[in-house]
């Protein structure tokens, strides 16, 4: 830690890897803006692996799931929190869960949002509440630092690559030195109403490699992705191979090295805009102008929205994926091609 740091924050968006690598930007102007600041992320798990590496964080605090339904363990977090003495939290999720966390920390500025962004006692934790007319989730987080005096900051993730991760990505692309120009494919989603059919990817695959040359790198994380990804490579007729097992910083680092990335709205979309490659992204139950990709160099494939509640559309069916046609998704690709031929360097981390 960073002695007489000052000022001591607290950062509180707990929720998944996706919305913890949006959320980076604001990270990177905080530290920007206050070289000398104590910075300490409260963050559950496993996001806790790539943000534990991040030059900008000089702490972080891992909570395991279903932490604020355990008094043992609110206890030992908020022992933890008050021996930071926090003069400052910033809680750019503003619910429950993260707005106890400001609060057990005692901080006497609590930085949220107001309703309808703000919700449950988020409205009554966070003291001072804020609201943003910005659109996607990376420019309204950085809105949330103009109280700070913070305004105006350019857009860097600074996603943290390990060298050891590089070196191991490095290893198995350079066992099949034929396909080192490749796309990054994930099936995979953590929200069901997220996933697009596993074959279709497959038959996007022939595509970029009849009409292009490119070999797609299918990645995936636990058993159950490993079976999806195994169902695209089937019905990729030898277009696509195996990503190997990774673990997230070398997820990052087989990103990194993609020509672009095609998959859904979810973490590995996420870390592959972090880490400056664009993105081919599919959207049902979000909205990408909302959480999308960030940057002009990414394309978004939308049929329609799948809207209610964060609750409704977690636990809905994939109607709006399904109708999202094969061609739509290749007319993406061949968008993003064209792109790249414009702008052959890929976007900055």
């Amino acid at each position: 830690m960073r002695e007489q740091a000052q000022p001591r924050i607290l950062l509180t968006r707990t929720s998944h890897i996706g919305d913890c690598v949006l959320t980076l930007p604001m990270l990177v102007a905080l530290r920007d803006h206050f070289p000398n600041a104590l910075i300490v992320w409260a963050v559950e798990c496993p996001s806790d692996q790539f943000l534990r590496h991040h030059e900008a964080i000089d702490h972080v605090i891992p909570l395991h799931r279903g932490w604020l339904r355990r008094p043992s363990d609110v206890w030992k977090l908020r022992q933890e929190l008050l021996g930071f003495d926090f003069n400052m939290s910033i809680d750019s999720q503003s619910r429950t869960r993260s707005s106890t966390i400001a609060w057990l920390a005692r901080a006497p500025r609590r930085l949220g949002w107001k309703y309808p962004a703000g919700k449950d006692f988020a409205l009554v934790f966070n003291n001072e509440r804020y609201e943003s007319k910005q659109r996607h989730l990376v420019d309204r987080q950085l809105d949330l630092l103009r109280p700070l005096g913070i305004a105006d900051q350019p857009v860097r993730f600074d996603f943290p690559v390990r060298e050891q991760a590089i070196q191991s990505i490095d290893q198995f692309l350079g066992q099949r030195t034929d396909r080192r120009e490749f796309v990054a494919m994930n099936p995979g989603a953590g929200w069901f109403s997220r996933r697009w059919p596993a074959q279709r990817y497959g038959k996007v695959a022939r595509f970029l490699r009849d009409r292009y040359q490119l070999t797609s790198l299918v990645t995936w994380a636990g058993a159950d992705e490993r079976e999806l990804a195994l169902s695209a490579i089937r019905a990729a007729d030898g277009a696509a191979i195996i990503a190997p097992a990774t673990s997230l910083n070398e997820l990052a680092a087989l990103l990194r090295r993609a020509k672009f990335y095609f998959g859904s709205d979810t973490g590995p979309m996420h870390v592959a805009n972090a880490v400056g490659t664009p993105c081919v992204g599919l959207f049902g139950p979000t909205r990408p102008e909302f959480s999308g990709a960030y940057g002009p160099l990414n394309e978004h494939v939308q049929a329609f929205y799948q809207g209610g509640g964060g609750m409704v559309r977690r636990r809905a069916g994939n109607q709006s994926m399904l109708s999202i046609r094969t061609h739509s998704a290749c007319d993406a690709c061949d968008r993003m091609m064209t792109k790249l031929v414009d702008h052959p360097q890929n976007q900055v981390a």
